[in-house]
Formats: structure tokens, sequence, C-alpha cells
């Protein structure tokens, strides 16, 4: 029996071998053209982010490398000669906020005040659109590097002006290495100088930081302590705790806040300064703001079912970066939508510093939040004339008013303030909201200028969901407090979610010590009880 092929005529198999390999061919050629065009596109990209980041009379990220190696290449091992990395704080959000056109024109600006703050013999690069280098020549001693470093930092102490109409608010890390002590090459300086940075960011930002060795150590731990947070994550370790506002007229729960914590599964309740900056950080926490949100809604509808007709409000902490996100007000909604329930029940609450941003996209998701139904805090405020001006441009319901606020030596002048505030608040119909409260006398002085609402220790401890029902439950909870018949609690410091405190590093050739991780201390302090114990 013939085969196919064999009975298939030669001319039309060689036409079909013929075309059959043409095509072969065809696939062969747009593959390698496809390689070649990718290669030219990838140069293509590299040279326009090159072009894009070139300033006049700044180095390019390719010639800084080029001129490290060179100061290398000049200087033996015995002569060492210092590196400064300087880190725009932030930068992404700026970007977010303005665009990309008024972003680079206050880097442009940045760039002009930095040459006109370094020597002359000082070489300034840009390594990324957010970092500049400065290459110090052997002949600079730490101490003269140092003190350019401090007028550097100085520079943004002043907003960058762009325009009649845009003015830009910016701070900046700043980290310090020396070669060869801390890198004989290139990667090993910038490597270096990357540690540093992080460990300011980690921190809080806005700090200068001189290089260690200890701090390579520190960076793995802190990596994994960021997988630590990943994985609390996704096996959901954040709860929240939930502390009372109460009207000191009718002695009645009427609010609450919401406030983020970490319980971890070893560790025990976590301090939210040790990982609230990681979540800004990588982005997380939109995500766990979204949790956040949902799982306080999740627990109104709860506390509704068991009091429908109490009239209760929960509250929650925004951030910048869950502003900036343009999906917040849709994922919002669809929250309040998968619930039944309306957006007036629930108060967000904004730091002060972040309600007066002139961020048109966070304007502009405020007052979406705000014609959506949600009510609007202001937390963290500070008094003076500038804020009333900008606090009228801004759909504002509460102010949170930190009793430290009225406990001021000058009280003739802090009483004639909060009459102002009072005031304003009422023409503007703003509620005021006395937070911190953590005893009597505090509650008195507020009582004096007819501040009702109340937040603080003296009341309540942030608690969980169940204990939050419980104690809306029972109205003696809050007349007993407020009639001084239990003993007054201990004094506890509240867990707030700011940044670390700010730490600028003296000047001195590094021999630091570098403070242990939060997770290491509890991990000490366990070891330490359990010795005891025993």
């Amino acid at each position: 029996m013939k085969t196919f092929l064999a009975s298939v005529p030669m001319e039309k198999w060689s036409d079909g071998a013929f075309v059959f390999l043409s095509l072969l061919a065809l696939v062969a050629f747009l593959g390698l053209l496809f390689v070649l065009l990718w290669s030219i596109a990838r140069e293509r990209r590299k040279f326009l982010e090159e072009k894009r980041s070139y300033i006049d009379g700044i180095l390019s990220s390719s010639e800084i490398k080029s001129s490290i190696n060179q100061l290398i290449s000049k200087t033996s091992f015995d002569i060492p000669f210092n590196i400064v990395l300087l880190d725009i704080d932030k930068y992404s959000q700026m970007v977010s906020a303005f665009g990309d056109k008024i972003a680079k024109d206050v880097i442009v600006l940045l760039a002009n005040r930095f040459e006109k703050t370094v020597p002359f013999q000082v070489q300034i690069g840009r390594l990324a659109d957010d970092k500049f280098l400065f290459m110090f020549k052997p002949e600079y001693e730490f101490e003269e590097v140092y003190h350019v470093v401090q007028q550097l930092k100085a520079i943004f102490d002043e907003p960058v002006r762009v325009s009649y109409d845009v003015e830009v608010s910016l701070t900046t890390s700043i980290a310090l290495c020396t070669y060869p002590r801390h890198g004989r090459n290139v990667s090993q300086i910038l490597e270096s100088l990357n540690i540093a940075i992080y460990t300011a960011k980690r921190n809080g930002g806005d700090k200068v930081v001189v290089y260690s060795e200890d701090m390579g150590q520190e960076e793995e731990e802190n990596i994994q302590y960021y997988e630590q947070v990943k994985l609390a994550i996704e096996n959901k370790e954040f709860k929240l705790l939930y502390q009372p506002i109460v009207d000191i007229q009718t002695q009645k729960v009427v609010s609450a806040e919401a406030l983020l914590r970490w319980e971890h599964p070893k560790l025990g309740m976590i301090n939210p300064k040790e990982f609230l900056n990681i979540l800004e950080s990588s982005g997380d926490i939109y995500w766990v703001g979204i949790w956040g949100l949902e799982s306080m809604i999740e627990e109104y509808s709860a506390i509704k079912a068991m009091y429908p007709y109490k009239e209760i409000s929960l509250s929650i902490n925004l951030s910048m970066k869950q502003l900036l996100n343009e999906r917040l007000v849709i994922d919002f909604m669809k929250i309040l939508k998968k619930y039944k329930v309306q957006a007036k029940s629930f108060i967000l609450e904004l730091e002060e510093f972040i309600m007066f941003e002139r961020h048109d996209k966070i304007r502009n998701t405020i007052l979406k939040l705000r014609e959506a139904g949600f009510k609007i805090a202001v937390d963290g405020f500070s008094f003076d004339h500038n804020t009333l001006l900008k606090i009228e441009q801004l759909p504002i319901d509460y102010i949170k008013l930190d009793s430290n606020f009225i406990q001021n030596d000058s009280k003739e002048i802090m009483k004639h303030l909060t009459n102002l505030l009072i005031t304003f608040a009422k023409e503007h119909n703003i509620t005021i909201i006395a937070e911190r409260i953590e005893d009597l006398e505090t509650v008195e002085h507020f009582k004096e200028y007819n501040i009702n609402l109340i937040q603080g220790y003296l009341i309540s401890k942030p608690i969980s969901a169940d204990a939050f029902v419980t104690f809306i439950g029972d109205d003696t909870n809050v007349i007993k407090k407020l009639s001084g018949e239990e003993d007054e609690p201990e004094v506890v410091e509240e867990v707030v979610e700011e940044a670390v405190e700010e730490v600028v590093e003296e000047p001195q050739q590094p021999e630091e010590v570098v403070e242990e991780t939060p997770i290491e201390v509890v991990q000490e302090e366990k070891e330490e009880n359990n010795q005891n114990n025993e």
C-alpha cells in the first residue's frame, strides 16, 4: 500500500516543501525583527529616561557611575572621600497630585538650589527621578560634608513655588557614606547609601542618616518584618478596636473611633507606629483601609441590629495614599451597597496636613466622599487664623480638639482662641470633639466652653467590637465614669497612628548603635519574663 506522500506527485510535493520552508524562513525573520525592534525600543526607553531626567549641569545616572569610578581610580584606599544621597520623600504622591509637568518644574528648581548650596567642586548627579547624588573629593573632611548636608536639608524648609498659585511643600531623607569604609566600588557604595535611606524612610523620612555597618543586618531584619506584615494581611491578623465618644450632657455613647491594630499570633498586640509606615511605603495601606472600612460597617450593622433605636456613628482614619487612589470612592460605595447602609452614619477622619494640601486629586476625593454622605472630621487640629480660612473652603463636619489645646500656661490667650473657635464652629455647623480626655478636671474645662463630645481613657481605652456593644448597652458605664464613682483608670499613653519621632544623626563618624526592631524587643522581654518566672 502506497503512503500518502508517495501518492503525491513530486512537483506538487516540491511546491509544498517550498511553501513550508518559506513560511519557516518568514517566521525566523519576524522573530529576529521582533528581537531587533525590542532591543531598539529598550535602548530608546533608556535614552528617553536619561533625557527626561537630564538637567543642565547635573550628571545623569550613567555619568554618576563613571565619575565615582574616576574618583576611586585617582584615590588610594588610604584616602577616604564622602558621597551623599538625597531622596525626596513621597515624590510619587507629589506626581499623582500635581502631574508630571509640575513635578519636573519642582525638580529643576530644587536642582538650582542644590547647585547654589554645595561647593563648586562637588559633583551633582541625578540617580533617579527623586534621587540626587553629591560626590565630595577627598579634600573635604567629614565635618565639612555634614555641614553641607545640613544646608541641603534646610532647602526643604521653604516650599517650592512653581507659579503664582502653585506651591509645593516637601521633605527629604539624606544618607551619607564614606569610601572605602562603606564600599570599595560603585555598586557597594550605592548599596550602602540605599540601606541608609531605607532606614530613614522606615522611620518616617525627613532625616539625615549616616551609614553604619550594622544597618545591613538591620535591613535584612526589616525585610523579614515586612514579610510578616504581608503575612498578617493574608492571615487577617489586623483587627479594629473601638474607643467610645460620649456626650457629657446626655451621658450616652454617641460614636466611636475605629483604630487599626495588629494582633500578632506570637507577640500579641503591636503598636501601629511599628507597621503603618511599612503599609504606607508598600501601598498596602489602601487595601488594609478598604478592609478596615468594610469591617467597621459590618460591625455597625450588628450594633444597629441589637440597638435599632440608638443613634450611633463610627469613624475611621484615612491616609493621604488612600485619598490619592482614584478607586477609593468607588470601593467605598460598593461596601455601602453590600451592607445596605447609608454613608451618613460614618465619619472619615483626616489629619489636618492632609486636608490642607494643595492637591486637586485629594480635594476632589474629599468632596466626592462628602457628596456620597460621609461625614468629614479634621484630626490633629492646630489653631491659627489660616487654618480657619482653609476650613471655610472645605466640607468639614467635625473638628477633633486635643485636650492639651486648653491646658496651656497662657490661659487667657487660650480662652480667647477657644471661644473664637467655638464661635466659628457654630457659624459653620461644625461639631467639636475633645479627645485624649484622661481625668475629670479636663472634662470640667471643656464644659466651660460648652464642648460636650469627649473621647479618651477616662471613658474607655480602645476595646473590641463585642466589648463596645456591651458598653453601649449599659448606660451606667458612662454615668459612673463622669460622676467619679469609679476609681480613675490608670492613665495609659494612647497609641496613636503618627510618624515616629524625628531623629537627626549627630555629625560624627558612625560607630552607631542601631536600635533593635520592635519585634526583637518584645521577644527579649518575653524571654526575660520567662526566666524570672522560672
